[in-house]
């Protein structure tokens, strides 16, 4: 009970207002939970809604429950369309500094609140922002679960709904191992069909999505809900369109401009309508570092300074790339973190490189930078600057939401084994092993179950609630 003060008082103190009390509610335990069916939390929260009538609903679990986990975000998000908030046991009893806070940003922006937004002079200085404006984030991720069968890539799509950066609008896509032509993954160097086997480079001409790829299929489909949301909320197609985009490798770029960009522009040709287009691609795996010029003493020796690089510094000279328009920047503040009694570590941020790949709208690269550093401020789960834009922080929440989701499905709807298929491919070409074991493809009908069980509940979707934050 002391956390459900803690949040009530919290909650009070943020202009929140509670209209009744928290009330518990006893789930089965982490060691009970493993003996049921897949379908318990289905029928618990059948219950809990019968019951209370929640506006929201609080969960508390054991380290380690991830299928509870799984299945309490799958019941909220695609069953009931109530919010929810899963809470780790261990966070709950040590209650650390500033984690009812942070569980207060989460809770405000998934009743449809705001917990920071841009001035109006800033948003006046944005040369961008003069037109009908649309920004887009584009994230991959590569599913993480458990369970082998939902370890395939999801991709997340959140749109803004207007010029202020405070509503989104969001779109989901699983990426999912599936062969039409019949064949079958036998290890992550070779892909076997019949009696033959080929390398992994020869799948790109089947255009099989694997996990890792960083290219998507088609994203068609979900550019143009997103467009519809826009015009629904503002009135007009957006006349200008930023698309930030992660999960590809500086090699890979050149193949987005006939793949992501194609999709896009068979999108505006569909819709009718004339688009101006910027995309960057966001990449923040690299080994650059950035520190602050050292002064010198009296004898001329170099004094190097304990501080980090100020927020918001931008490099796009010198160490850049010649033939490219691509551009670093740290738009986060360094933290100093007290890891020891005695000790002070200092945080050293790094600047995320951005590389403008299309860019139709004749403007100067000062104004995407203005725009990049302003969206990295407009992150609804801290009050700080964070190193990405938030479009592309919100679309990477979603993706990994997916694998969440989809790691419930899959367990609700197993597949059968395949007849005389005991997972394993005998020769000598697979790395020279007798046995390899097959890595897990899903069937058609179990990939049409994740792709409808990853979307939002209705309720959700049409309140244009981020319930993935």
């Amino acid at each position: 009970m002391d956390l459900v003060n803690k949040l009530m008082q919290e909650g009070h103190q943020c202009g929140m207002n509670w209209s009744g009390a928290l009330e518990p509610y006893e789930m089965p335990s982490g060691n009970d939970w493993k003996t049921q069916d897949t379908f318990m939390m289905e029928r618990l929260g059948i219950d809990v809604v019968k019951k209370m009538r929640p506006g929201f609903i609080f969960a508390i679990f054991d380290r380690g429950a991830d299928r509870q986990y799984s299945d309490f975000k799958s019941g909220m998000d695609n069953f009931f369309g109530i919010p929810g908030q899963g809470l780790l046991c261990d966070t709950v009893e040590r209650s650390p500094r500033g984690c009812v806070e942070n569980i207060m940003y989460k809770v405000n922006v998934k009743f449809g609140g705001n917990n920071n937004q841009l001035t109006e002079n800033t948003l006046n200085s944005l040369k961008l922002l003069h037109r009908l404006f649309m920004v887009v984030g584009i994230s991959l991720s590569h599913g993480k679960t458990k369970d082998d069968k939902a370890k395939c890539s999801y991709a997340g799509f959140v749109g803004s709904m207007d010029d202020s950066f405070l509503r989104w609008s969001t779109e989901t896509a699983s990426v999912g191992r599936t062969n039409p032509l019949g064949a079958r993954f036998v290890n992550p160097g070779y892909f076997s069909s019949g009696s033959r086997t080929f390398k992994k480079c020869e799948l790109i001409s089947f255009r099989l999505a694997v996990s890792n790829e960083a290219l998507l299929p088609d994203i068609s489909g979900q550019m143009e809900r997103l467009l519809q949301t826009y015009k629904e909320n503002v009135g007009n197609f957006p006349e200008v369109m930023a698309v930030y985009r992660d999960g590809v490798t500086h090699t890979h770029e050149n193949e987005l401009h006939g793949n992501d960009i194609l999709c896009l522009r068979k999108t505006f040709t569909k819709l009718g309508i004339t688009v101006e287009l910027v995309l960057i691609v966001v990449n923040m795996m690299h080994r650059t570092r950035f520190f602050r010029k050292p002064n010198a003493d009296s004898m001329g020796e170099p004094i190097y300074s304990k501080d980090n690089i100020p927020p918001g510094l931008i490099v796009d000279d010198v160490v850049v790339d010649p033939f490219g328009d691509d551009f670093y920047l740290a738009s986060h503040r360094g933290l100093l973190v007290n890891a020891f009694i005695n000790f002070l570590v200092l945080r050293v941020p790094f600047a995320t490189t951005f590389s403008i790949n299309e860019d139709t709208t004749n403007t100067t690269p000062d104004d995407i930078q203005g725009l990049t550093m302003s969206l990295c401020y407009t992150y609804q789960r801290c009050n700080m600057g964070v190193s990405i834009p938030a479009p592309l922080y919100y679309a990477n929440l979603a993706a990994a939401r997916c694998a969440v989701l989809a790691d419930s499905i899959v367990r609700s709807n197993p597949d059968p084994p395949p007849r005389g298929d005991r997972g394993s491919f005998r020769g000598s070409r697979a790395g020279g092993r007798a046995d390899v074991k097959s890595a897990p493809v899903m069937s058609q009908r179990l990939l049409g179950l994740v792709e409808e069980g990853i979307q939002q509940h209705p309720t959700l979707k049409r309140l244009k609630r981020l319930s993935y934050i």
